[in-house]
């Protein structure tokens, strides 16, 4: 398993009167400073559930780094052969199914 990056994106939502969503605005650099106790128990969750889904994990960080460089240095000496096309969709389907399982109350939306 390699090493993947993510974004993180705000979204500013106003619900009218009949509890339908209007999206304001799309943050592409949201704060993660907590200014109120609603503030710290959100932004917390928020966190949280996003190191879930992407199976994040400190003991293994260090680890998958030091792998990934090593392979990717063998890879470019020749030394490893290059990784089957259908490898990637074979992951992507394994991250897909954890999302899934670990949506931690959120909906898919995309």
């Amino acid at each position: 398993r390699g090493l993947a990056s993510f974004e993180l994106l705000g979204l500013d939502v106003l619900l009218d009167q009949e509890l339908k969503p209007w999206l304001l605005e799309v943050n592409h650099s949201p704060s993660l400073s907590c200014e109120s106790d609603i503030d710290q128990k959100i932004k917390s969750k928020l966190l949280l559930d996003t190191l879930s889904i992407l199976h994040v994990s400190t003991r293994h960080s260090r680890w998958l780094k030091v792998k990934d460089k090593s392979e990717a240095a063998m890879r470019l000496n020749g030394a490893l052969p290059r990784r089957p096309a259908d490898e990637g969709a074979k992951i992507r389907s394994l991250r897909m199914r954890h999302e899934e399982r670990n949506l931690g109350g959120f909906t898919r939306i995309y």
